[in-house]
């Protein structure tokens, strides 16, 4: 792959539940899988869910799947759908996708 960027993205599926009450008793309600992109626990999947479906719901995180893959595009692409940023310092760390 010469002249061509590429880059590892680590995709993450999350699994959770909102709990309901049913007649007096807890129980787990499945809700819709999310999508979450970089590194992923399971105090930060707690949140998204809460943003997303509410700060009043009870949501649990079941289980967080992740798959990592490699992306690609040539040189002359990336120059043209990218956008500049200033360089980063040396003594700063650089985010992980």
């Amino acid at each position: 792959m010469r002249n061509t960027i590429t880059r590892t993205i680590r995709k993450n599926v999350v699994h959770g539940y909102i709990i309901k009450d049913v007649d007096g008793v807890p129980t787990p309600t499945p809700i819709d899988p999310v999508e979450m992109f970089g590194t992923v626990t399971k105090k930060s999947a707690e949140k998204l869910l809460k943003k997303e479906f509410g700060k009043d719901e009870h949501v649990i995180v079941g289980k967080i799947e992740s798959t990592d893959e490699l992306y690609g595009m040539s040189i002359d692409d990336f120059v043209k759908y990218a956008k500049p940023v200033e360089n980063e310092t040396e003594n700063e760390e650089k985010e992980v996708i």
